[in-house]
């Protein structure tokens, strides 16, 4: 119904699919409201969006926010995605500051862009937790390369030093993939014999324009240390 350009009809029968979620018990009315705020966001209705929000419980706040802050985002409401993100839990309020760079970027202001992406480096560089830390540095290295920027990506991805290293460079190396490979699957070493294995980095190298190739056969070599 949004797609189709019915914000008015969309924002109602949302209206309503949260009203009748509200009359749920609580553990259900939460797990249906998350959708729904986001859903609001999208469609234009961003108060009722946070109001929404704030009825859910702290765990699941934060993530509905960061879709609000999608939303807004997209629509280039920069300031008004700033001041929701101040609502997040400092990790995940720092994936939405790249979002909100992002945006910043698309409406020409590189150099706000690139001092909020700072932000995000020195702030995630603080992170006690290696996950969280990690997670803000593949996310922000994904952005640095897109724009441009490899050096300052590959610098960040060395520094992603958590458990999960390996699956963070295997996600920036696809989300940086230039054609999608059909079929094509990451899957977790433990699943994978050596052949299997090999022949999936070669799928995901082949997908990359030549010029690329060097960049992202460095992030999956990264991805083996």
């Amino acid at each position: 119904m949004t797609r189709a350009g019915d914000l008015t009809g969309a924002k109602a029968v949302l209206a309503k699919s949260a009203a009748a979620a509200e009359r749920l018990e609580k553990w259900e009315n939460q797990f249906r409201l998350r959708p729904i705020a986001v859903a609001l966001a999208e469609a234009g209705d961003t108060a009722r969006a946070l109001a929404l929000a704030q009825k859910l419980e702290p765990r699941d706040r934060s993530s509905v926010l960061a879709g609000i802050v999608a939303a807004l985002a997209k629509k280039s409401e920069v300031e008004r995605a700033l001041a929701v993100a101040t609502e997040m839990e400092a990790d995940k309020k720092l994936l939405a500051w790249v979002d909100i760079a992002e945006a910043m970027a698309k409406k020409g202001d590189a150099a706000g862009a690139r001092e909020r992406l700072a932000m995000v480096e020195r702030e995630a560089l603080q992170l006690e937790s290696s996950w969280d830390k990690s997670r803000a540095l593949r996310r922000l290295a994904e952005t640095k390369a897109k724009a441009g920027d490899r050096a300052g990506a590959l610098a960040l991805a060395e520094q992603i030093k958590s458990d999960h290293r390996g699956d963070l460079l295997w996600e920036l190396a696809f989300a940086l993939c230039t054609n999608e490979v059909p079929g094509t699957k990451k899957k977790s070493a433990g699943n994978q014999d050596d052949g299997e294995a090999e022949e999936e980095r070669f799928k995901l190298k082949s997908s990359f324009l030549p010029a690329e190739q060097e960049f992202v056969a460095r992030i999956l070599t990264l991805s083996e240390d």
